[in-house]
């Protein structure tokens, strides 16, 4: 494989393979290329080795067949290409869209796992709450009861609770 087989052309990467010499004059131009449809050096890469690989076994068979073909067969063999060609884009079509449902699956998991721990967060506040309206519960009983401890326990005594009795009613 060659270095120049793999370019960055503005944001996507291009695969480039040179025509042998015997096969220009069949295809009228020197060279291939076409774009990968990617902007990932990785999936470039292994994209433009599947494509050097189909056009290298095309070009071993066009070179054997070249010389002895009709314009038939060279019609043929010209089809052939074009159905390489067309056959390497359904591929890295199918190949973009199992990348964009990769991604979608990772962003759905990592929403699920932002949501999840949301919801024990939430779950955690809850019985924070709960413990809190509990012990405040108990706090408002003794705070409504505390007239009633404090005349049983401090105001035992007779005179105490006359002497209160009688600043009450003087009022």
């Amino acid at each position: 494989m060659g270095k120049d087989m793999l370019r960055l052309l503005g944001s996507h990467y291009h695969f480039r393979r040179t025509i042998p010499h015997a096969l220009r004059p069949l295809f009228g131009r020197t060279e291939i290329s076409l774009s990968l449809q990617t902007d990932s050096k990785r999936v470039a890469r292994e994209r433009a080795a599947a494509l050097y690989a189909r056009t290298g076994q095309f070009f071993s068979k066009a070179s054997a067949m070249y010389d002895d073909a009709s314009p038939d067969d060279l019609k043929k063999l010209i089809t052939v290409y074009e159905d390489i060609i067309k056959g390497t884009d359904r591929v890295m079509e199918l190949d973009t869209e199992r990348e964009k449902a990769e991604h979608a699956s990772e962003r759905a998991s990592e929403r699920a796992e932002f949501l999840f721990d949301k919801y024990e967060q939430a779950k955690r506040l809850t019985d924070f709450l709960a413990t809190i309206n509990a012990g405040m519960a108990r706090l408002m009983n003794g705070i409504d009861k505390l007239p009633v401890t404090l005349e049983e326990n401090c105001i035992d005594q007779p005179t105490t609770r006359r002497e209160l009795r009688s600043s009450t009613t003087a009022r």
